[in-house]
């Protein structure tokens, strides 16, 4: 049986893939710590709800 069009994966195309992998996951880090809902952030302004206004 001959395999046509085998082609070789060497360790430098190895490196590469994992080097792309690390640079997309550092990017999508930041976006989710940027875009992600976190409840302890404060958003820049105060929210104030006076006990005459709860129904």
């Amino acid at each position: 049986m001959k395999l046509k069009n085998f082609a070789m994966i060497t360790e430098d195309k190895v490196t590469e893939i994992f080097c792309i992998a690390d640079d997309f996951c550092k990017v999508y880090d930041a976006q989710m710590a940027k875009y992600t809902f976190n409840p302890n952030r404060s958003l820049g302004f105060l929210c104030v709800v006076r006990q005459r206004e709860i129904l």
